[in-house]
């Protein structure tokens, strides 16, 4: 599922008539990954926000990718929708987002490092159980470019919930997680982020 590249240089990135906001389209136009971008107006001692969407290979900031992301399912709440709606707001919907570069594209002997996990979101629940808590991208510097990846799957029945949330990060692995539980791929999408500083958070 998940492919090796080195070299990471095309990007698909378009902006929008709005200032200062950046809007990318999903290949799946129903799964929206939107992070807000703060921006402090110091005349003013205000902060606003706009909205970033993800699309394959977009290169981000490190700063801006720090913040949990919304994740936006559209196909359980519209109206719209073209084709069985019924069949779709019955299932339920998991994802993760992984690292598969850890610690470093050309050594990534600790990915897949798991950076967040919810499960079980459906129409009756849009939250969904998180078992494992948004972290950030944290790549070390002098390592490169490194991928961020979302893999989103649906199933029939809600995934069991034991105990506390997941602590171990390194060395997951989305395909047999996947299979272990009989997830159905749906869709993925990915983004770029590097430390070009060492004091940059």
């Amino acid at each position: 599922m998940i492919a090796r590249t080195k070299n990471i240089k095309n990007t698909n990135i378009s902006k929008s008539k709005k200032k200062d906001e950046i809007v990318v389209f999903h290949k799946s136009p129903d799964i929206h990954i939107i992070y807000p971008i703060y921006h402090q107006h110091t005349n003013q001692h205000t902060n606003q926000h706009t909205n970033l969407t993800i699309w394959n290979g977009i290169i981000l900031p490190l700063q801006q990718t720090q913040t949990c992301p919304t994740i936006f399912l559209s196909f359980l709440i519209s109206k719209y929708r073209i084709g069985n709606d019924d069949e779709w707001r019955k299932r339920y919907y998991s994802w993760v987002m992984i690292d598969p570069d850890a610690p470093s594209p050309d050594h990534p002997f600790s990915g897949q490092m798991l950076h967040w996990m919810v499960v079980n979101v459906s129409l009756h629940n849009l939250e969904g159980t998180t078992r494992m808590s948004y972290h950030g991208p944290n790549p070390g510097f002098g390592t490169g470019p490194h991928r961020y990846l979302f893999v989103f799957f649906w199933h029939r029945q809600p995934l069991p919930i034991v105990g506390r949330r997941l602590t171990r990060r390194v060395h997951f692995h989305v395909d047999q997680w996947a299979r272990h539980h009989s997830l159905i791929f749906l869709s993925s999408t990915f983004f770029v982020t590097e430390r070009t500083n060492v004091y940059q958070n």
